[in-house]
């Protein structure tokens, strides 16, 4: 006779739900990095003290250029497990930083790619009242990457 184990089943979908999320929140971060290139054009060299001494913006809708590396090195993911849709990680996050929710029976697994860097909201979607343009580097990788998520999920 076979018994149906209700619980055990859905927690063994719930992992592989949780697994497959974090491969897809690991290739949009990997999409999001990648997007910045490998350094920054944006400087012209004072020809005599070979200081850096302006800034050339990218061209939006560009991703930002790389001056110091913090943006492109902050950009993390998160897992959020919970009943209420939204939760955000907050403060400094590092790779695989879990969210703490109240409840972990609960029927939603959410990943959540992103940074905290303060001014990694105007690039994304622009500052008007500084005229600063949009130069997204997140929306396009999630677009970049949406197939071989779709892929993940339907076949691995």
């Amino acid at each position: 006779m076979m018994k149906w184990d209700d619980k055990a089943l859905k927690t063994e979908v719930r992992e592989k739900a949780r697994r497959k999320l974090i491969r897809a929140a690991e290739t949009v971060r990997g999409e999001t990095v990648r997007s910045f290139g490998s350094g920054s054009s944006g400087y012209k060299m004072h020809p005599k003290t070979k200081k850096k001494i302006e800034h050339w913006s990218s061209v939006p809708p560009a991703p930002p250029h790389v001056d110091t590396g913090r943006l492109r090195a902050s950009i993390t993911w998160a897992i959020s497990e919970g009943q209420q849709q939204g939760n955000q990680a907050r403060g400094a996050a590092h790779e695989g930083d879990q969210v703490d929710t109240p409840d972990r029976e609960a029927s939603h697994v959410i990943a959540i790619v992103g940074t905290n860097v303060e001014y990694a909201r105007a690039h994304e979607f622009g500052f008007e009242p500084l005229g600063l343009r949009p130069r997204p580097f997140l929306r396009p990788a999630l677009k970049r990457a949406t197939a071989k998520i779709r892929y993940l999920f339907a076949h691995e």
